[in-house]
């Protein structure tokens, strides 16, 4: 199954047959390389179905572990409640480290990972007043990079506003009135040479006058 979705691009189910609880035994590392190698969006697929596969064999750890009552059953049970355990604590311990590995990927969708954790994994704290550290890593992690991600948005609008009133500075400047003062050039009230004049007006239309001109109807 796992090549030919492959084959025919379909990352999703491909995936699927990567870790299907089915399987005697489950490539993580292997699945964990196709999601980085097709594509990242594929991550918290990954999450997700490990996820369930934990949520499984505890589940099915709990059941028989409450059967377990009559001396018999427990005799024969124990293996399996001992390979259970193992196999939850396993994933438990991959799901962990993976959302540590990949807190600050935004593919994560961070809400929706915390929304599905289960409570048993220390969230909040426990008898000898700590939590789980990973898991306090992922969130602070994840907030942290959402927060940057934010303040990068937040910092490029700012530049992008500055770009903005630069550009329109320098479009003012390009086009005011300018003329350049030559020797033969003269105010166009007086007629008198405007080299050396300390000050004069340049109007739109090319005309250059003294400041004292100005005031002058004929201009």
């Amino acid at each position: 199954k796992y090549i030919y979705f492959q084959n025919k691009k379909m990352h999703n189910d491909a995936l699927s047959s990567l870790v299907d609880s089915g399987k005697a035994i489950i490539d993580l590392t292997k699945a964990e390389h196709y999601c980085l190698e097709k594509s990242e969006t594929l991550l918290h697929l990954l999450f997700e179905k490990i996820l369930e596969l934990y949520k499984d064999a505890k589940n099915r750890h709990t059941l028989i572990d409450k059967d377990k009552s009559l001396t018999v059953l427990s005799i024969k049970m124990k293996p399996e409640l001992e390979n259970l355990k193992k196999l939850y604590l396993g994933y438990e311990a991959y799901c962990k480290g993976f959302l540590k590995k990949f807190a600050a990927n935004d593919k994560m969708n961070a809400e929706e990972v915390i929304k599905s954790l289960p409570e048993e994994w220390g969230l909040k704290e426990q008898k000898d007043g700590k939590g789980d550290e990973l898991l306090y890593q992922f969130i602070v992690l994840a907030l942290n990079d959402r927060l940057a991600k934010e303040n990068n948005i937040e910092i490029a609008k700012n530049v992008g506003e500055m770009y903005k009133l630069n550009l329109e500075n320098t479009l003012i400047k390009l086009h005011r009135p300018y003329a350049i003062i030559t020797p033969e050039r003269k105010c166009k009230v007086c007629l008198k040479p405007l080299a050396g004049a300390k000050s004069f007006y340049v109007f739109p239309n090319g005309i250059v006058a003294h400041s004292h001109c100005v005031k002058e109807p004929t201009i």
